[in-house]
């Protein structure tokens, strides 16, 4: 199961023509322990169906893959095992894909810290403490992306005790590939939402993109702003999403190279060519904090993003306004 918190809201747009007669047909469904809504603009009301179906039995399909919560999973597997001989294509391309983030970020993006998160569980939710220094050293040492290897079919961990979690990069991941079954069957305008998080293509009934409202991280009825997109991924992370104290001072998302909540922002923004990308850029910017994770904004080609300081100061990169 893979949990974020709805922090983007799709607005409701009019019903003039795209073509002639055509309609909107929306979906929506628990998916990946959120809500998810699938929203395509179609001449055939049925096809549209057929083509949100056949997206969230992808969805579903995928999630078999890449939840941890499913003790037969491949990454259950690889996580009890440290090795798994015939990974399926979609958890090597993540894995793969997460390397590729993590050293673009200088580690910030890592999904090996999950031996640091369960330590954050158990310390805080089941025993009402923080982890002392030793458990957090501990926990540390099963921490590097570097110590995955990805040999053809095969993956493995070099180190004993180790466990992944891609729940930063999977869902962006499977909002893509639910997107693709879309337009693989005929879908040229559509909205796929889960969780907050989003995928953009073409534009609905009467408007040249999807127009979506970004929620305040501390004011939940406040929008921060408005952005209209098309052909591009929406993706947010917080520390509101999953939090162990109450002044949110340590919550889920973690610095893998201290072992601590990352310090600095409360919400990140990002909007990428693709959900994958802008899933995993939202964490790496938000642990880097708002010098280094704008500058790395910055140096990518188009890619924004939205930053709420600790303090409430809201921060975007040079060509976020050109969205709003």
């Amino acid at each position: 199961m893979l949990l974020a918190y709805a922090a983007l809201l799709p607005l409701a747009s009019g019903c003039g023509p795209i073509a002639d007669r055509v309609e909107r047909v929306a979906d929506t469904r628990d998916a990946l322990g959120t809500r998810a809504t699938l929203t395509v603009v179609t001449a055939d009301r049925a096809d549209g169906q057929r083509a949100i179906d056949r997206a969230f039995d992808e969805i579903a399909r995928l999630a078999g893959i890449l939840s941890t919560y499913d003790p037969t999973s491949p990454i259950s597997r690889l996580n009890r095992d440290a090795t798994i001989d015939v990974a399926p294509d979609e958890l090597r391309f993540v894995i793969e894909r997460a390397g590729q983030v993590s050293r673009l970020s200088g580690g910030a993006f890592d999904i090996t810290v999950q031996p640091v998160l369960d330590l954050y569980e158990r310390a805080y939710l089941d025993e009402g403490r923080a982890p002392t220094p030793d458990e957090l050293n501990a926990a540390r040492a099963l921490v590097g992306y570097e110590r995955i290897s990805v040999e053809g079919r095969r993956i493995a961990f070099d180190t004993p005790g180790m466990r992944i979690s891609v729940d930063g990069i999977a869902k962006g991941f499977i909002i893509d590939r639910a997107t693709e079954v879309l337009m693989h069957h005929g879908i040229a305008h559509a909205l796929v939402e889960v969780g907050g998080d989003l995928r953009a293509v073409g534009h609905p009934v009467d408007h040249d993109g999807w127009s979506v409202g970004l929620q305040h991280p501390r004011e939940r009825d406040t929008f921060l702003t408005r952005v209209t997109v098309t052909g591009r991924a929406i993706a947010t992370s917080g520390d509101y999403e999953h939090f162990y104290v109450a002044d949110r001072s340590a919550h889920h998302l973690i610095d893998p190279r201290t072992g601590r909540s990352a310090a600095g922002l409360s919400s990140v923004t990002v909007v990428a060519p693709t959900a994958l990308d802008a899933d995993a850029l939202a964490t790496a910017v938000f642990v880097m904090g708002p010098d280094e994770g704008l500058a790395l904004v910055e140096q990518m080609s188009e890619t924004e993003a939205l930053l709420v300081t600790a303090d409430g100061t809201v921060l975007r990169s040079g060509g976020f306004a050109a969205l709003e």
